[in-house]
């Protein structure tokens, strides 16, 4: 039980980990899409106003650290700036690179939000550990090497009825069988 309990609090600072950098990417998100936005308005016609040419703009990205110190981990957020100047001046920025990173970044996320429970589910009697019981393979082998032994007996009690020589079904396989079995030798060394 205690190494199920470690493994949880691993995974589970694991999703927090993801979970915080996918927070921090839909933060920088809402910058990108304002900075974009100020872009695009630099070029809009009446009756809409456009922006100033002048006007300063400033796109800062996020730079996460994690580290460890005295055995807390500790992040360092700093923000390096990507864009500093006019507006005329400004490149747009393609928001699709972001987006993948967020499709990325809330996939891990349910990836060990999943793992978080993963040790008790996966543990012998665990609703995971039932299911792939009932339907993972081994199941299957089992219920067919089972069924293929209820038509071997059916087979062989038919046999024995024709005066007891028979075949004995052996995973598919077949080989004659004799009526008397023989006895062991006493001096097998």
């Amino acid at each position: 039980m205690q190494a199920m309990d470690e493994y949880h609090e691993l995974f589970y600072r694991e999703f927090l980990n993801a979970k915080s950098e996918y927070e921090h990417l839909l933060r920088l998100f809402q910058d990108v899409n304002w900075y974009n936005f100020e872009v695009s308005c630099r070029a809009w016609k009446y009756p809409w106003h456009q922006s100033s040419a002048d006007s300063g703009l400033t796109l800062c990205g996020v730079r996460v650290e994690t580290r460890e110190r005295r055995g807390h981990y500790n992040e360092k957020v700093t923000w390096p700036v990507y864009y500093n100047g006019p507006v005329y001046l400004a490149p747009p920025v393609p928001a699709a690179i972001l987006m993948s990173d967020i499709k990325d970044a809330l996939e891990l996320v349910l990836y060990y939000k999943d793992l978080c429970s993963a040790p008790y589910d996966w543990a012998p009697g665990g609703d995971a550990w039932q299911t792939l019981m009932r339907s993972g393979w081994s199941a299957r082998a089992y219920e067919e090497r089972r069924l293929s032994n209820s038509t071997a007996v059916a087979h062989d009690d038919r046999c024995e009825a024709r005066g007891g020589v028979g075949h004995v079904t052996c995973g598919g396989l077949e080989r004659a069988a004799e009526a008397q079995p023989q006895a062991t030798p006493a001096d097998v060394l």
